[in-house]
């Protein structure tokens, strides 16, 4: 994938990954849906997104499938939140991606099952709708959502 002109990816995000990165790198969409492939049900989070995925099928089809996304943070709050609380020691970096090209979804990450007030079906369609806030326990002021984008994301500057 190559880059594209400056300006081409106009919305900012936070992105958090055990890779090592250069600015102006590409990061392609679909990652996760590649790690979830090799893996199958041995993976901890499989059926989960394939609870994900049969909901989004059915009720929000035009949304982007989480299994051919990239997954980004808005504030880098809610990204050192990703990064201290799921992939501690993982590099944060600062992204562009476009928002007008490729489908976006953003969803309240915390909504996502298992969750202790909900069952996993309405989890999921809180996760889709968008209109539950999760608020971390530990940490009650991050309601941490996740940007889940077909674009791809170029790299503008690592932040830690």
């Amino acid at each position: 994938m190559q880059p594209l002109p400056d300006g081409q990816y106009p919305c900012q995000g936070f992105y958090v990954t055990e890779r090592r990165l250069n600015v102006g790198d590409i990061v392609a969409p679909g990652r996760w849906g590649s790690v979830l492939a090799r893996f199958g049900r041995a993976h901890a989070r499989f059926a989960t997104e394939q609870l994900l995925e049969v909901q989004r099928c059915r009720a929000h089809p035009k949304k982007p499938s989480r299994l051919e996304s990239n997954f980004c943070f808005s504030t880098i709050d809610e990204a050192r939140w990703y990064r201290d609380t799921h992939h501690r020691g993982q590099a944060i970096y600062e992204i562009g991606f476009d928002a007008d090209a490729y489908a976006v979804h953003q969803g309240f990450i915390l909504c996502l099952p298992p969750n202790d007030n909900m069952t996993d079906e309405q989890a999921v369609e809180s996760y889709w709708l968008c209109n539950t806030r999760v608020f971390d326990a530990a940490r009650p002021e991050i309601a941490p959502l996740e940007i889940v984008t077909r674009s791809p994301m170029q790299v503008r500057r690592k932040i830690e």
